[in-house]
């Protein structure tokens, strides 16, 4: 599904049937349902579902949908992450059906700024910024890996009473055999005086995570800037000395205190790269936005490997082959053949030993064109296309 939610009266999610408009359906089907009862706002409040990256989710897995809830809200709230779960039925949309499935605590933050949005504080104007409180920022993306999967959040938060705002960030993981999420890691990102917010993450294939947010103080115009951590690191750090990516030469005046709640970090086809767009400001109270990449350097996965290493991967008439060695590999190590919109087509275990992994995986009745071989346990995976001719 295409999943859609937005800031609306009634709150509710809406699933698009992507296979249907991937086709050029022109009525294709929609369910929405609204957010059950007793649901915690503190006025915005804008959900964020789960978003893929690389391999999809198992066939008939919901639909996640992820919000927080502030204690410093009304009704007697807990600082916490509420985990819902739209179960589609596209054969009889009207038995689709939309519950929460979990709420997991979190260490305490205050996520409340002032009620008129001017928050974050700028060179040379008493003109303030929206911290964009209330809501998880975009995007929350989902990573399968072998055993697990992994969903990114972050949300602005105000560490005093100057409005100074950090990035609060996690990771959550869902257990396969289990189907229950936990909380992996989570911290807030504030190394210097400068507030942080409208962060967004993103994960690469090899579990490494990737931050870029804005920045602004009294000394530093609104910019750009970015950091991350390798998966192999100490949890609930950022591990990268914060990069910029691109430095702001003016303040936002005029009375105008919306910022650029739609940037976003993406992963690119690669598996490595991490784009991202979002705001900055010129000389002239002059708005821009700017998109770059970056990769996280001396990338080493989710454990670590001899630079000397690597799987070969190629196909031919008969099968996709696989062979080389990854010292990371211990035991059953999981192939899996997908096609490109990420669904699984064909998987097997081969046994390493001593980090060698050989074997193939037969093509009977597949198609020509690009494919992407998976192979992974949960202490390791890589992703690589492969041509069938």
């Amino acid at each position: 599904a295409y999943l859609m939610t937005a800031n609306w009266p009634t709150q509710k999610v809406t699933a698009f049937n992507r296979t249907q408009m991937l086709a050029g359906n022109a009525t294709p089907t929609v369910i929405t349902k609204n957010f059950p009862a007793g649901l915690p706002t503190n006025g915005f409040f804008c959900p964020l579902p789960a978003d893929a990256d690389g391999p999809l989710p198992p066939a008939g897995e919901p639909a996640w949908i992820f919000s927080f809830e502030d204690d410093g809200w009304a009704n007697g709230n807990t600082d916490q992450i509420r985990v819902y779960k739209l179960q589609m039925n596209w054969t009889t949309p009207a038995n689709s059906t939309f519950t929460l499935a979990q709420s997991l605590p979190v260490q305490a933050f205050d996520g409340v700024f002032n009620t008129n949005w001017n928050d974050i504080t700028q060179p040379g104007t008493t003109q303030k910024l929206d911290a964009i409180a209330g809501a998880f920022t975009y995007r929350a993306p989902y990573y399968r890996f072998v055993g697990y999967s992994s969903v990114l959040l972050c949300n602005s938060v105000k560490l005093n009473a100057q409005f100074k705002s950090g990035v609060r960030w996690y990771e959550l993981r869902q257990n396969d055999t289990t189907g229950v999420w936990s909380v992996y890691q989570q911290s807030t990102y504030t190394p210097d005086a400068e507030s942080r917010w409208a962060g967004s993450l993103a994960m690469d294939q090899n579990g490494s995570i990737g931050m870029a947010y804005s920045v602004s103080s009294s000394t530093v115009f609104p910019s750009i800037r970015y950091t991350g951590r390798l998966a192999s690191d100490p949890l609930n750090q950022m591990t990268f000395t914060e990069e910029v990516g691109f430095a702001g030469t003016g303040s936002q005046t005029g009375g105008i205190n919306r910022w650029g709640d739609y940037a976003h970090t993406s992963l690119d086809p690669d598996g490595i790269t991490f784009w991202h767009t979002g705001e900055y400001m010129q000389t002239g109270n002059s708005q821009r936005t700017r998109i770059f990449s970056f990769q996280l350097p001396n990338i080493t996965g989710i454990g670590s490997k001899s630079k000397e290493e690597g799987i070969k991967i190629y196909a031919d008439a008969n099968a996709v082959y696989f062979n080389g060695k990854d010292s990371r590999a211990n035991g059953n190590v999981l192939v899996e053949l997908f096609n490109m919109e990420g669904r699984s087509i064909k998987k097997e275990y081969v046994q390493s030993l001593g980090g060698i992994i050989n074997g193939s995986i037969d093509r009977t009745g597949l198609a020509s064109g690009t494919y992407l071989l998976r192979i992974g346990q949960a202490s390791f995976q890589r992703v690589d296309k492969v041509i069938l001719p």
